[in-house]
C-alpha cells in the first residue's frame, strides 16, 4: 500500500504562495489569525478518492489532498474575511 501525496503537495505550495501574495500589506491581526489557524488546516487530511482493488496486483495506491478546512482557509485569505469563525 502506498500514499500517493501529489495533489496535497501541489495545494500546499499554492497556500504558500497565497500567503506569500494575499497577505501584504493587511493588518497584524488577520495574519497572525492566518497563521493560528494554519495547524488545523493542514491537519484536515482526507482520501481524495477510494481506491479499486486491484485483482492482479497487491499494490494499492491512497491518494490524499486537504480537506473542506483548506477549501474554506484559502477563500477567507483571498475574500479577506478571515476570522475565528471560518473553519
Amino acid at each position: 500500500m502506498s500514499v500517493d501525496t501529489t495533489e496535497i503537495e501541489l495545494q500546499i505550495a499554492e497556500l504558500k504562495s497565497l500567503l506569500g501574495s494575499e497577505l501584504e500589506g493587511v493588518s497584524d491581526d488577520f495574519i497572525n489569525a492566518a497563521y493560528s489557524n494554519l495547524p488545523a488546516v493542514l491537519n484536515d487530511i482526507v482520501f481524495s478518492d477510494t481506491p479499486a482493488a486491484p485483482c492482479t496486483s497487491l499494490n494499492i495506491v491512497h491518494r490524499v489532498r486537504l480537506g473542506s478546512k483548506y477549501e474554506r482557509f484559502t477563500a477567507a485569505i483571498r475574500a479577506g474575511k478571515l476570522d475565528s469563525n471560518f473553519l
